[in-house]
């Protein structure tokens, strides 16, 4: 599985990062901008973060160290956004999300939802559909019933288009099951197989995995992973697998996991088992992999190329060359 063991100053300033992150500061910052910290100029925000760190009284490597956090947090709740952006109609015009934060900087979906789904601070209809694909079935039927008779009928009557948006799909199942009044959601009270529902990046995150039976719930993930669905969902697939089962994983898609071992924060994973990228790469796969991490910048070049030229790669090379700055080149039409 995706266990990494973090340094205890690795933890310490992850924690240390999100404080800044959640103070005021960057809160009034982005409600001021499209949300998204990957469009705000650096020299709008850094300034921020420095004067912070130096009130903390951190190192300048320190400091620098957690400069360099800001960006994977800050890509986390982007993705956040992204996945629920549909769901809630997220808008910098209401109250901030209260992100509740693992150890290792990721953000902790299930226990977020649940926090979103209580409070009163956002709208019913919304925090019912939050209920729905995170599958809280007794907090779906009590928003239920909370709800004003014409907002239940304006969300019974909304159409799914897309027969492939799968946590529309799920809402309107639930809606189905509370009023026919079903004790238990697993008999028969959905129109898809839970396989289907779990291709959803936020459905798959939810409550549901944690309802199924082991077996079920190994079924699932090893079917998702074969489908056409985001690679920070699929590293969260690998984070739900055991030792065996990863192995298994990453020998029948090898491809796929060294994309998901790249995602924030399992790179430390990633370098624990690069020197096996060989065992069941293809070549085509390697060249893949190279297009993946070098034009989505995922990694620097000069790691790369040293990782390079430090091994083997038979065939490959005559794919690869590097510019008088060590810049890695593709050879490739």
């Amino acid at each position: 599985m995706i266990h990494s063991v973090y340094s205890l100053e690795q933890l310490a300033l992850t924690k240390t990062t999100i404080h800044i992150y959640n103070e005021n500061d960057f809160n009034d910052l982005l409600q001021g901008s499209p949300g998204f910290l990957r469009f705000i100029l650096a020299e709008k925000w850094e300034p921020i973060l420095k004067k912070k760190l130096t009130n903390l009284k951190l190192s300048l490597i320190l400091q620098k160290k957690v400069i360099h956090l800001i960006r994977p947090l800050s890509n986390e709740i982007d993705e956040w956004k992204l996945d629920h952006f549909s769901i809630i109609e997220y808008s910098p015009l209401e109250p901030p999300i209260e992100y509740v934060w693992k150890g290792n900087g990721k953000i902790d979906r299930l226990k977020t939802a649940a926090n979103y789904i209580q409070s009163e601070n956002y709208d019913l209809p919304k925090r019912f559909r939050m209920a729905c694909v995170y599958w809280f079935q007794e907090e779906a039927k009590q928003l239920w019933k909370k709800m004003p008779a014409s907002t239940r009928k304006n969300l019974s009557t909304c159409s799914v288009h897309d027969f492939n948006c799968r946590w529309k799909c799920a809402v309107n199942d639930w809606i189905a099951l509370i009023e026919s009044e079903t004790v238990d959601w697993r008999k028969d009270s959905f129109s898809r197989p839970i396989s289907w529902y779990c291709q959803d990046s936020v459905i798959i995150q939810g409550n549901l995995l944690q309802q199924l039976s082991p077996q079920d719930h190994l079924d699932v993930l090893k079917n998702v992973m074969k489908e056409n669905i985001p690679i920070r969902t699929i590293s969260f697939c690998l984070s739900q697998l055991n030792a065996r089962e990863f192995e298994d994983a990453f020998k029948s898609q090898p491809l796929q996991v060294y994309k998901a071992l790249l995602t924030w924060p399992f790179y430390l994973q990633f370098q624990e088992m690069v020197d096996r990228i060989f065992e069941y790469f293809t070549q085509e796969d390697f060249l893949s992999f190279l297009r993946y991490v070098i034009y989505g910048k995922r990694i620097p070049n000069k790691f790369i190329s040293t990782w390079i030229l430090s091994h083997e790669v038979q065939s490959s090379r005559s794919c690869i060359s590097f510019s008088e700055d060590s810049t890695l080149c593709l050879n490739i039409s």
